[in-house]
């Protein structure tokens, strides 16, 4: 099985909205409403604490830190977050 493509930054020439509504769009159709699973088991996902109109289990997947309300987005996260299916 061969890795999807990553999805870069680079490639919405640095516009951060554009590619966080792309990342959150993938996030609703393939992991919020697309029943991911792991070894059989379905993954979910933490609606709450939302933040910005997007679900927690969203921002956990694209940013980084251990304060959540310190978090900073990880590019390398980001660019991976659609291959998550692949885990």
């Amino acid at each position: 099985m061969n890795p999807p493509d990553l999805l870069p930054f680079a490639a919405f020439g640095g516009d951060w909205p554009a590619y966080e509504a792309e990342l959150h769009r993938i996030f609703v159709a393939e992991i919020a409403n697309g029943g991911v699973k792991y070894e059989g088991l379905r993954i979910g996902c933490r609606r709450h604490p939302e933040a910005a109109r997007r679900w927690a289990s969203f921002w956990h997947l694209v940013q980084e830190g251990s304060v959540e309300d310190d978090r900073l987005p990880d590019l390398r996260r980001c660019e991976r977050a659609v291959s998550l299916e692949m885990v």
